[in-house]
């Protein structure tokens, strides 16, 4: 039997018994692992859609834009107090965003662990092709290999937009820090199980899932363009057509959008996308709910579009930002 090379591995080449052999040396050979971990890195990187580009050059400020210029392309507002606004298709700028994807060695020699941190996003291709989108503050737990495994077995705390290479054979499982099991023949969906929150939400474009709860051996069946939600007790399944599944998946082409989102919720997913910390002074003000949709605006062009609309002051120093009523 040959010996396969780092090269072959990550190529996905040779037959089970000869990966299974690679990882065995990789279990003792600190060298190998090493070199293992940062060639899977570099792997990784190269599949962001927008790497960021070390030129040697100190990177270009934002560009302003007045609030009265930004307004011009807003299409309708609508403020109702404690009710909601709605600010629609605003200006798009060049963004100064970066999509980065952190590979940590895991405990494990044959795991491997993606982590996304706040304000940034990022995209992994698995070892059997399988491609998962990672939102702000994600982290994804997979096996290096899913050689002579029965079943794909995953774990994902955050939010993550999968595409799942359908094996009928070896189904593809999702573990959630809620203890929701989603098992996966070949699909494509959003998934958001953040670990903070007692309920996950699974928003099915194509295919077709099953969400298994108190390791029940039958779950509950997930139909294309329905959203099923696992509420805090677990005890129950809620599964319901939408007609707008693409409202929940915009955010891994770059648009942050909000459908009556209660302003509790819309700041929390606020700090995520950005890297912020947002402070309220004021209660009254998780009182509105807000419908907006933003692509590439920075984090101050959003402030002064909720200041102007809501009548919330803002105050922002580095990564804090202090709301309080006018």
């Amino acid at each position: 039997m040959k010996q396969l090379d780092l090269e072959q591995i990550l190529k996905g080449e040779g037959s089970p018994v000869e990966r299974e052999e690679f990882f065995a040396r990789l279990a003792v050979d600190e060298q190998l692992r090493a070199e293992y971990y940062h060639r899977k890195s570099e792997q990784t990187f190269a599949t962001l859609p927008n790497k960021p580009k070390l030129t040697g050059k100190a990177p270009q400020p934002l560009r302003r834009v007045s609030l009265a210029s930004t307004l011009t392309r807003i299409a309708a507002v609508l403020f109702l107090p404690l009710c909601g606004y709605f600010i629609h298709d605003l200006l798009s700028l060049e963004p100064e965003l970066s999509e980065y994807v952190q590979v940590a060695q895991s405990d494990f020699v044959n795991e491997i662990n993606y982590r996304v941190d706040r304000g940034v996003k990022g995209h992994v291709l698995l070892a059997d092709s399988t491609q998962v989108w990672l939102n702000s503050d994600s982290n994804l737990k997979v096996p290096a290999t899913f050689d002579n495994l029965d079943k794909r077995v995953v774990e994902l705390s955050g939010e993550g937009y999968f595409v799942v290479k359908s094996d009928a054979e070896h189904p593809f499982y999702i573990k959630t820090p809620q203890d929701v099991l989603v098992k996966v023949t070949g699909t494509e969906f959003n998934l958001t199980a953040y670990a903070e929150r007692s309920d996950i939400h699974l928003a099915l474009v194509k295919g077709s899932v099953e969400i298994l709860k108190n390791e029940s051996p039958t779950g509950v069946a997930v139909k294309p363009n329905e959203e099923a939600i696992v509420g805090s007790n677990r005890s129950e399944v809620v599964a319901s057509t939408t007609k707008k599944v693409n409202d929940k998946t915009v955010w891994k082409d770059g648009t942050l959008k909000f459908v009556n989102t209660p302003m509790r919720e819309m700041i929390v997913r606020l700090e995520r996308w950005y890297g912020v910390e947002i402070h309220v002074q004021n209660p009254s003000i998780y009182d509105a709910v807000f419908t907006a949709m933003f692509r590439e605006e920075s984090i101050v062009q959003v402030l002064d579009l909720l200041e102007f609309t809501s009548g919330i002051d803002y105050t922002m120093k580095d990564n804090l930002v202090v709301l309080s009523k006018k």
